[in-house]
């Protein structure tokens, strides 16, 4: 029983310090200026995700490798103006602590964002730290989203999800299907 309830007590430290350290770097390059991003272009009539990463978060180009392996007719528009998305999310009433990364996309007037995403030492088969632990993690305060019977990934808020290769997955797949509005 000791053993089972200090597993889970270092599973969730161990999810807090992941929001911590990079709410902190996000925070840090927010602040500290350093996008020289003026504007974004958006392709016409296109489908529109927003990814905000910092150039040292090693999670936020493990996702952008994987980004990169999806053939998608959704556009991906990668950027580290934080401050600029922040102010975005602000006029649609959404709080975002500047960790990255993060991907908000706009359906039908409702914001979507995916928060986060496993390292490659974290990453097991998409997840951080793998399935089960991940499973577990969200079941102390999220939702598990599941498909076809099986954990795919956490809803961490109203349509905000923990980030993973299957939330990834269905954040593209949802703005293929419905198209994502540039709001930013």
């Amino acid at each position: 029983m000791a053993k089972k309830i200090k597993f889970r007590i270092d599973l969730i430290i161990s999810f807090l310090l992941f929001v911590i350290v990079f709410g902190t770097v996000g925070f840090y390059f927010s602040r500290n200026g350093s996008s020289t991003e003026n504007s974004i272009a958006i392709p016409n009539n296109s489908s529109v995700i927003y990814l905000v990463y910092s150039p040292a978060c090693p999670h936020c180009h493990h996702l952008m490798d994987y980004l990169s392996t999806i053939t998608t007719n959704v556009t991906i528009i990668e950027t580290t103006d934080a401050r600029r998305i922040y102010s975005c999310l602000k006029k649609e009433n959404i709080d975002w602590d500047f960790g990255v990364p993060i991907m908000v996309a706009k359906i039908d007037n409702a914001i979507y964002m995916v928060s986060g995403y496993p390292s490659v030492d974290q990453d097991m088969s998409g997840y951080f730290m793998g399935k089960d632990k991940e499973e577990q993690i969200c079941s102390s305060g999220g939702k598990p989203i599941y498909v076809n019977g099986s954990y795919a990934f956490c809803e961490i808020g109203n349509n905000k999800y923990l980030g993973n290769k299957y939330s990834v997955d269905y954040l593209i797949s949802l703005c293929e299907k419905y198209g994502c509005e540039a709001f930013c």
